[in-house]
């Protein structure tokens, strides 16, 4: 179906359970960060495996507060900066499903003409318990208190963090979106230092230093308001990275946190330590990336919980399905080990031999008695707690060498 919106025809699509109108002109791509246009509502369809885990995040935590006795209702979420809407409306059509414990959604964006769509989108997708504000985002969560806060811009989240931080009610969750890539990955060295205040370096795990060095900087701002903020979900993608955290007040947790914050030196692609006292400046050849958070990436407990709600038939209909239960599935085993993974194609370069395949790796490392688990971040990279001097070991024994 299309209709004509005044200012450009609108298209309906179908996500999930959702039904809702958006801009024909972002229909054209199905990948990539998108591009957004003066006077148009965005809208980006690579971003359906984002809004699915959003979905599932916010199902997931509705239980959790049922099972441990948290049943203040409705649970409040502000999606800050919604365009179409289609996020915070997904959140109420389909994560709305504790009948005593509802959700009630706020769709805020300061742009009219999105906030014209968001409206229109509620009226017809039939959204029950979603409202629409047409507001500046810092300001909104200056004024205002949520149990679940979502701040996902075009571009850096940098200028929204510091009224993102006290927005969020204690045991709350606050998810946190940065497409701008270059500057966290390490492409752009400057713009990541000016606005993360942390030095990136470009190497083959520059998503998930990306990660860590934009969680690292939102809980330092959290900590100038005496709040700490923990990580329990975090992934990448080519455009983007995105952290999901859990908001508890108090001085001593964020002393905590901030205490797990920390730099990597970096020889190589493949090799990296922890920046410690006794750390000599000009041992780092390649560069020391930092500051950023060092400890779990994800929570266990929230990770099981998410993956067994992926095992149950209702969610079967979720068009990132099968993406998101293999995601979930190397979360789980990667959460016990440490930062960082190794990358196949960067070992064999180091080596100066062919790639070894996954599951040669896998089988060698764990006769050996060490952890193995394919990264989720990158589906050539691996975890382990085998030294470097081992991984050298299999590669020039492997019969594909000879």
């Amino acid at each position: 179906m299309t209709e004509d919106a005044g200012d450009g025809s609108l298209t309906e699509i179908t996500e999930g359970k959702t039904s809702v109108l958006v801009p024909s002109g972002n229909l054209a791509s199905d990948h990539g960060p998108g591009t957004k246009e003066s006077g148009a509502s965005f809208f980006n369809p690579a971003m359906e495996q984002n809004r699915d885990l959003s979905v599932l995040m916010t199902a997931v935590e509705v239980q959790r507060r049922l099972e441990v006795g948290m049943t203040r209702a409705p649970i409040s979420y502000l999606d800050g900066l919604s365009a179409s809407g289609i996020r915070g409306i997904r959140m109420d059509l389909e994560a709305n499903l504790v009948e005593e414990l509802p959700l009630e959604i706020l769709c805020n964006d300061w742009d009219l003409n999105s906030f014209h769509l968001i409206l229109k989108n509620i009226e017809h997708s039939g959204a029950q318990n979603t409202f629409a504000t047409n507001e500046n985002l810092s300001m909104l969560m200056l004024d205002h208190r949520f149990d679940m806060v979502d701040v996902d811009p075009f571009g850096t989240p940098v200028p929204f963090i510091d009224a993102a931080v006290r927005a969020v009610k204690d045991h709350g969750i606050l998810s946190v979106t940065a497409t701008d890539t270059a500057a966290l990955c390490g492409a752009s060295v400057k713009a990541c230092d000016r606005k993360y205040h942390a030095r990136p370096v470009k190497t083959a795990m520059c998503h998930e230093t990306a990660i860590r060095i934009l969680a690292g900087y939102v809980q330092r701002i959290a900590g100038t308001h005496e709040r700490a903020l923990t990580p329990i979900l975090s992934y990448s993608s080519d455009h983007f990275v995105r952290v999901y955290f859990r908001v508890r007040k108090g001085a001593g947790r964020s002393d905590e946190v901030l205490g797990g914050q920390g730099l990597i030196a970096f020889d190589s692609d493949v090799e990296w330590k922890l920046v410690d006292q006794g750390f000599q400046q000009g041992s780092a050849k390649k560069g020391i990336a930092g500051p950023m958070w060092l400890g779990p990436l994800h929570d266990k407990a929230m990770l099981k919980r998410i993956h067994d709600m992926l095992q149950e038939e209702q969610w079967q209909y979720l068009g990132a399905h099968k993406v998101l239960s293999q995601l979930v599935e190397r979360m789980l085993v990667e959460v016990d080990l440490g930062p960082l993974f190794y990358e196949t194609n960067e070992l064999a370069r180091h080596f100066s031999t062919s790639p070894v395949g996954m599951d040669v790796i896998k089988e060698q490392l764990e006769k050996e008695g060490f952890l193995f688990c394919r990264a989720s971040i990158d589906p050539n990279g691996f975890r382990t707690d085998a030294t470097l001097d081992v991984l050298e070991k299999i590669y020039m024994a492997d019969p594909t060498q000879k």
